[in-house]
């Protein structure tokens, strides 16, 4: 890998602008079929996910996760109660992102991929221009990711946003979190079981909307069980400051304090800032450029995947659709992957998956058997699951709520539309005492 800082002008197969999931994996595999590749970022390398989002998040949530068990063992006298150590915590969280970071340089630089730093301006695939250097591309990607949004209400940079998570090195007293989705639900879930006082606050009555109704409330049941004070269907007016900390003033009038406040209220596509060819873009509803099978934009010869793409925003997505991009224009082609095999969890306790569809009447069955944990007190805390089958007797749908989820959920993404799986599935048996048993062979 050749870092470019110097003025130069170059001509490459492939240049790819962000140098997340999906930029990565699209230049390594282009690489890999001898492509000359450049790649542009301006931040970190890595993205979102390994610097602001799933990789810092699951760690945090991990500890979470251990902190709440343990508090349950406590309760039952079972075991002493220990406090987090938030600062050692955040110290492991850090390296271990540093070392990610170092470990995909040491990639590029073995791909021979051309590194270069600093933010691009397009005015076409051949004429790309990042700090003095000018670049020409056969094929230009765009991996550009997304950013948080900002509500439009007074006093809104007070607030911090999901990025800002990451950088706290001592916890809040109290927090306020705007927003119901999966990125609100996680962070209230993770900062009160690190014994922050956390409100929730959603301007529908309902969590979790990109779920399952049905998991989605036992979702909301679990974190209020977990005190996590959930105030619904009603909107944030504006944030003041206090002298000490902050207040969130409500629609109905009410008012919520707390030290710190965080926004959870979407992510927005980066593809508004990247120069002249920005006004040559079509654009989706979700904000996110319109892409055909190959990954084609409105501008020919650029191309996009990942959070900048109207595909859907995830990790898994973007790697794959990065590998499979490269296949298609520089290897012996591929198909980009089924978007309705694509399973999502959000790592709240117990996690909420899903994959396929799930009718909106659909009721979560409360398993029976929680995997023989005996840190699940049966008043509190449950398990759930909705297997959907078509007329056909093909899988369509599955919703889990349990703390195997995450992983037992992408098993069913594979058995989505497949004809027989409902017999495949009642054919087997799972281990017994498990939460798979309660999904197999009925």
């Amino acid at each position: 890998m050749t870092q470019h800082s110097i003025s130069t002008s170059d001509t490459f197969d492939l240049v790819v602008i962000g140098g997340g999931s999906g930029g990565l994996a699209a230049a390594k595999r282009a690489a890999s079929h001898g492509a000359r590749v450049a790649l542009i970022e301006r931040d970190a390398l890595g993205g979102t996910c390994v610097n602001r989002g799933c990789v810092p998040k699951k760690l945090m949530w991990l500890a979470a996760r251990h902190q709440i068990q343990s508090a349950h063992l406590h309760e039952m006298e079972a075991t002493q109660f220990t406090p987090l150590d938030y600062g050692m915590l955040h110290k492991r969280v850090t390296d271990h992102v540093a070392l990610l970071k170092t470990m995909y340089e040491k990639q590029l630089s073995d791909a021979g991929i051309h590194l270069f730093r600093g933010t691009a301006e397009v005015y076409g695939p051949d004429d790309i221009r990042v700090g003095d250097a000018k670049l020409s591309a056969g094929k230009l990607l765009l991996a550009t990711g997304a950013r948080p949004k900002r509500l439009p209400i007074e006093g809104v940079e007070l607030a911090c946003v999901s990025d800002d998570v990451f950088h706290w090195n001592t916890l809040p007293k109290s927090l306020v979190v705007i927003g119901g989705g999966y990125i609100g639900c996680e962070f209230a879930t993770i900062f009160n079981a690190f014994g922050v006082e956390v409100t929730l606050l959603n301007n529908t009555d309902r969590l979790l909307a990109q779920f399952a109704h049905c998991a989605g409330a036992m979702a909301q049941t679990h974190l209020e069980s977990q005190n996590v004070n959930t105030v619904l269907g009603i909107r944030p007016e504006r944030i003041v400051q206090q002298d000490h900390g902050l207040a969130v003033h409500l629609s109905d009038g009410a008012v919520l304090e707390a030290e710190k406040v965080l926004l959870a209220t979407g992510r927005q596509p980066n593809v508004d800032k990247l120069g002249p060819v920005c006004a040559r873009f079509e654009t989706a509803k979700s904000g996110a450029l319109t892409v055909d099978s190959k990954f084609r934009t409105s501008v020919p010869n650029i191309h996009s995947i990942g959070d900048s793409a109207d595909r859907i925003p995830l990790t898994p997505v973007a790697t794959r659709d990065g590998e499979t991009f490269a296949e298609q224009h520089f290897g012996s082609g591929a198909d980009p992957i089924d978007l309705t095999k694509v399973a999502s969890t959000a790592f709240v306790y117990p996690p909420v998956a899903q994959v396929g569809t799930v009718p909106a009447d659909a009721d979560l069955i409360q398993g029976r058997n929680l995997g023989g944990d005996v840190t699940f007190p049966r008043d509190r805390i449950c398990a759930g699951h909705s297997l959907h089958y078509d007329e056909d007797g093909a899988l369509s749908g599955v919703a889990l709520v349990h703390e195997s989820a995450p992983e037992i959920i992408a098993v069913f993404g594979g058995l989505i539309h497949t004809p027989g799986s409902q017999p495949l599935l009642t054919a087997a048996t799972g281990i017994h005492p498990s939460f798979a048993e309660e999904l197999l062979g009925r």
